[in-house]
């Protein structure tokens, strides 16, 4: 069981790895925001938790902070102090308390590779416990995926619907629905930010 856990992670990491230098061509690279006073590391409290952040870099010479609490683990591209995003505290608290949430989305916009990497990144930086679901919102032979709308979203398992715009938002406009909107440059800006309310982190 434990090789089967550990060849799935694997897996995992591999297919994280794989997307995220094929879509950093496209969101047009990372950059990182040194925090404290220039270091390459750092801890902050939030949530009753210490996080510390340590910068790394990859093969490819992009650099990020691997976050650690305890036994959770993730990574982010911006400090939580650099995302500006005015997220409202009845949608952080859903996304924190929810132990299961969908990411659905509309199969017929534009920049899907994007959004791919996206849901496959957020749901490899989720702390224990919680559970990412993969979805869109109307039927195509694109994904085998269900069809998830706001319609379906409850207290126990609310939605995220992330939409390619201008506008750079996360919002809840409906009750346990959130949407997420952004452009292909501010995409980490609000990857950043759910993991970072997924794990408790406050942002801004």
């Amino acid at each position: 069981m434990k090789k089967k856990d550990r060849a799935e992670k694997n897996k995992k990491i591999l297919v994280w790895f794989i997307l995220i230098i094929f879509v950093l061509s496209t969101i047009g690279g990372v950059v990182v925001y040194y925090g404290g006073s220039g270091s390459d590391s750092f801890t902050i409290s939030s949530s009753g938790k210490n996080f510390r952040f340590k910068l790394e870099t990859d093969n490819s010479g992009n650099q990020y902070y691997k976050v650690s609490s305890g036994r959770d683990e993730f990574i982010s591209y911006y400090p939580p102090s650099q995302i500006l995003l005015d997220v409202s505290e009845d949608t952080k608290s859903l996304l924190r308390d929810s132990a299961a949430f969908y990411i659905s989305f509309d199969p017929e916009q534009p920049s899907l590779n994007v959004i791919d990497y996206l849901r496959y990144d957020i749901d490899y930086n989720l702390p224990d416990g919680k559970v990412s679901m993969g979805a869109v919102t109307k039927e195509t032979s694109l994904y085998q995926l269900p069809v998830v709308t706001c319609a379906n979203a409850t207290a126990e398992t609310p939605v995220i619907i992330f939409g390619i715009s201008n506008v750079t938002s996360i919002r809840m406009d409906n009750d346990y629905c959130i949407n997420a909107d952004f452009s292909t440059s501010a995409a980490l800006g609000v990857r950043d930010a759910l993991v970072y309310i997924l794990n408790g982190v406050e942002i801004g």
